[in-house]
């Protein structure tokens, strides 16, 4: 059967995926703003600094937040107000102030530059990905890993100009890879499956 589940407004707030809308009420007009939303259930864990993984694993996890942060809220209160929380947040996980602000930096960099041009422009064909870029994965061994890679780089560049070689480095797995948690299911049970739903009515099924 398929349920669904309703939620009401609440002190002038919903919550809907990751953004929680908020109503105001105090302008003549009812107007809206909107903010980032956490279930109660957050923890404030991400990507530890010391965690033995790639650095861009690590950008990647600060610069999402922090690019939500900025695509969600609504005005710059609302924004400041995130970006704190985010600071609180990554320096509880190990994270370098300087490294916060600068990632913090370029991005509100990006918001500026992209609202104060006015000037329209035509996409550019893309080129062909595939005649430009070459492939590597690597598995990740902390910085003996970046020298490797960098030196993979160079030897590219002499031999194959025109190409660009993109490294992507494979971190060791993790404890609980080694271990089975659940049991496996049978193949049988997992393929020729065919899902049946009647409305209440009886007039229409769905497949």
């Amino acid at each position: 059967n398929i349920q669904f589940t309703v939620e009401t407004e609440q002190n002038n707030t919903l919550s809907f995926l990751d953004v929680k809308i908020i109503r105001i009420r105090t302008t003549i007009t009812p107007s809206y703003q909107t903010t980032v939303y956490r279930k109660p259930t957050y923890s404030g864990l991400m990507t530890k600094w010391d965690s033995f993984v790639p650095f861009s694993y690590k950008k990647l996890a600060l610069n999402t937040i922090i690019k939500r942060a900025i695509h969600i809220c609504s005005n710059y209160v609302l924004l400041h107000n995130e970006l704190e929380f985010i600071k609180v947040t990554a320096l509880k996980n190990g994270y370098p102030r300087n490294f916060i602000e600068v990632q913090i930096g370029i991005q509100m960099s990006k918001l500026m530059n992209s609202s104060s041009s006015n000037v329209i422009t035509l996409p550019q064909p893309k080129p062909d990905s595939k005649n430009k870029y070459l492939y590597c994965e690597i598995p990740y061994h902390g910085k003996t890993t970046q020298i490797f890679a960098n030196k993979l780089k160079h030897l590219i560049q002499h031999q194959k100009p025109t190409k660009q070689l993109r490294i992507i480095q494979r971190p060791p797995k993790t404890i609980q890879q080694y271990f089975q948690i659940k049991d496996n299911i049978p193949h049988p049970l997992k393929s020729n499956l065919v899902y049946h739903v009647v409305a209440k009515d009886g007039n229409d099924d769905y497949v």
